[in-house]
């Protein structure tokens, strides 16, 4: 591969783990892409469009990905797979939990802006960051998978907003919260 000048990260460039699998590139591909193709009059920017293509290019296939491992294996060093179970384990089912708390927090940031500025529904991204307390870096994964299941959008304006799906879900959970609520008031049946 080329000098150390040249060298690209293609695992930055889709913004994915090292260890990820063919769906996750697939998925961080279209959203790119998408996000920044020509046609794209809100974000467009053919440079990032280029690299994006480009990258999903080398690490799609399979022997051109292992190639590309060796150098960035050479380079940065690739993470090694945890083992399934002890520390590494309960780190990551802790984070899980934690962004999935987040999402729920953005969703309701979300639920609530809409709710009251109907035809104002945005929120903008730093501001949805600093609310939920999160690093940039954290923030686009977060919005990444929302906007993915279609539960968040950016409007016109290029601010986040709750979609149907979005309203669909926290309705769904509030109704779930209220009956785990009411089953934990029932008095406990005397024997």
């Amino acid at each position: 591969m080329a000098d150390e000048a040249d060298f690209v990260d293609h695992y930055a460039v889709l913004q994915v783990d090292p260890l990820s699998d063919e769906r996750a590139l697939e998925t961080a591909y279209h959203y790119f892409a998408k996000l920044y193709h020509p046609d794209n009059a809100g974000s467009a920017d053919v440079e990032k469009f280029s690299q994006v293509i480009e990258s999903y290019r080398i690490l799609r296939s399979v022997d051109s990905r292992a190639a590309y491992d060796d150098e960035y294996d050479r380079r940065i060093g690739l993470p090694r797979k945890p083992a399934l179970d002890g520390p590494a384990s309960e780190f990551g089912m802790h984070t899980a939990a934690e962004d999935a708390d987040i999402h729920e927090q953005i969703m309701l940031r979300l639920y609530r802006k809409r709710r009251a500025s109907p035809l104002d529904p945005g929120i903008g991204g730093l501001q949805l960051q600093e609310a939920v307390g999160c690093s940039s870096a954290e923030m686009d994964f977060h919005l990444w998978y929302l906007k993915s299941k279609r539960m968040v959008e950016i409007t016109e304006q290029g601010m986040m907003a709750i979609t149907i799906e979005g309203v669909d879900y926290i309705l769904a959970t509030s109704r779930e919260d209220r009956r785990q609520k009411l089953l934990e008031l029932r008095p406990a049946d005397s024997e």
